[in-house]
């Protein structure tokens, strides 16, 4: 009842919360924070280095995909050949270009090359459950 979602917050990336006053909830993936209670503002940068290498990386990104996809699979979303081809070339290109990965030289390409394989193999995994799932 009391818990709530403070989109202000929910924008700028709460990070840092107090456990018995707030929760994760949502997706296996996605997830967010709802508090109860008062929300305040650092006046401060957070570092969060959510990997020590690229195969941490990858594994933990390849986990994401198979999640996301059994997420998507069971709310009733499918995917098409066609989308496993387009939405991992836009997920490159607006990593790459549009958010300016560019400018961090090689490292801005590789996270750009690691984002668009977590979403070709998400909608990998989404298209092949919906095509075997049942099937023997």
């Amino acid at each position: 009842g009391d818990v709530r979602r403070d989109d202000v917050h929910l924008l700028r990336g709460l990070r840092l919360f107090d456990r018995r006053h707030a929760r994760v909830a949502g997706r296996e993936v996605h997830e967010h924070i709802e508090v109860k209670g008062p929300v305040a503002s650092l006046d401060a940068r957070v570092l969060h280095d959510s990997y020590r290498d690229l195969d941490e990386q990858l594994t933990k990104l390849s986990k994401y995909a198979r999640l996301m996809a059994e997420s998507w699979y069971r709310e009733g979303r499918r995917a098409s050949p066609l989308a496993c081809l387009v939405n991992p070339s836009w997920r490159f290109l607006r990593s790459f270009l549009l958010r300016g990965g560019f400018l961090d030289g090689w490292r801005g390409y590789v996270v750009a090359l690691a984002e668009a394989r977590y979403v070709r193999e998400k909608y990998l995994r989404l298209l092949v459950l919906d095509r075997t799932e049942g099937v023997s």
